[in-house]
């Protein structure tokens, strides 16, 4: 079987050479029978395979996740670690700050009570009922005066069980220590007077 092409190039052992007359001349081109056969045969197969990954390979990739995965967690254990402590701190200070303004706005004492024992802080003010003794205290009504516990394994740490928000807007000195293993936060008022200030690290 025979094929007719035409090209405008002519190749010899330099490479290819265009034609001096710069016209396009043609040639046969001839292939057996069994040539075409075998080469349309592996056009097929080329056609027929599949490309996919062996064992070896998947394996591979399994144990590059594994060993991003063990780099990775540690880091996003110890973020979720200060991220968790620095807001529940945060959350311990805003109280605080409420208590504050409370008491300035009441004319009345306010207090925080702390449960070291059981990781547990609370607020309440001062009894101004005529019939309540003298210097007691109630609960502060509403959400604000919940009992809040702290979550997970964070623990409180104070050298006061409680802390005094007077009516003018003084507070006693305290530091509030809030860990959760060595990730700690400190929440103050010794360093401006009448102000509560969040403090990174353990500081006594």
């Amino acid at each position: 079987m025979c094929l007719k092409r035409k090209y405008s190039l002519i190749y010899n052992l330099q490479g290819f050479i265009p034609p001096k007359d710069g016209n396009i001349f043609s040639y046969n081109v001839c292939r057996s029978g069994q040539e075409i056969a075998q080469t349309s045969l592996s056009v097929e197969n080329k056609k027929k395979m599949v490309f996919g990954f062996t064992l070896v390979e998947v394996i591979l990739v399994i144990m590059l996740f594994a060993i991003i995965a063990g780099l990775t967690l540690p880091n996003f254990s110890r973020t979720y670690s200060n991220i968790l402590v620095k807001q529940t701190t945060q959350d311990l200070a805003y109280l605080m700050r409420y208590a504050q303004s409370r008491a300035m706005n009441k004319n009345v004492k306010i207090r925080l009570v702390l449960d070291v024992g059981k990781n547990s802080y609370w607020l309440e003010e001062e009894n101004t009922d005529g019939q309540a003794d003298e210097g007691s205290y109630k609960k502060v009504n509403g959400n604000l005066g919940r009992v809040v516990k702290m979550p997970g394994d964070i623990n409180i740490e104070s050298e006061k069980s409680d802390v005094i928000f007077n009516s003018d807007g003084s507070i006693d000195k305290m530091r509030i220590i809030v860990c959760r293993e060595d990730n700690c936060y400190t929440v103050s008022s010794k360093e401006i007077r009448g102000q509560i200030n969040v403090l990174s690290g353990k500081i006594l």
